[in-house]
């Protein structure tokens, strides 16, 4: 059986304490919002890593940039598209068509793969959101440094 740690010490299960897993699911849902809000950001014709959006954020992991991305709809306008696991390639998903409709969109863009089916990310690496954004969107400017070339 799964305990929270709030409730660990009571012997309650979590499922048991829908009070106690309220503010969590809230807090994950705004980090899922910012996540979107930050890939919405990267232009066409560039990617972007699962890790780069997360320490970007702030408060999430590469697996939860990948999380926020897997439940967008179909018909969805945010360009998941444009995130890439941290060697360049496109990561797999439970669609096996997905892969190939990932690599046409990239393609279209202007995205061009290496033989491997990777992408250059030195190449087509996006920099990241302005300074100016991410203190406006209220993320941390000050830990933010963009790649050099």
């Amino acid at each position: 059986m799964f305990y929270s740690l709030a409730s660990w010490h009571i012997g309650v299960p979590a499922v048991s304490c829908p009070s106690l897993q309220q503010p969590r699911k809230r807090e994950t849902m705004l980090i899922y919002q910012t996540i979107l809000l930050v890939v919405r950001q990267i232009p066409r014709g560039r990617v972007a890593t699962y890790g780069q959006i997360a320490w970007i954020v702030g408060a999430a992991s590469p697996r939860m940039t990948g999380y926020a991305l897997g439940g967008l709809p179909a018909d969805t306008d945010i360009p998941w598209q444009r995130v890439v696991n941290s060697q360049g390639g496109i990561s797999p998903r439970g669609d096996p068509l997905a892969t190939d409709r990932q690599r046409k969109r990239l393609e279209a863009e202007g995205i061009e793969f290496l033989p491997d089916s990777r992408i250059d990310l030195g190449r087509f690496g996006w920099d990241g959101p302005d300074p100016d954004w991410l203190e406006r969107h209220g993320l941390n400017a000050d830990n933010f440094v963009q790649r050099i070339p």
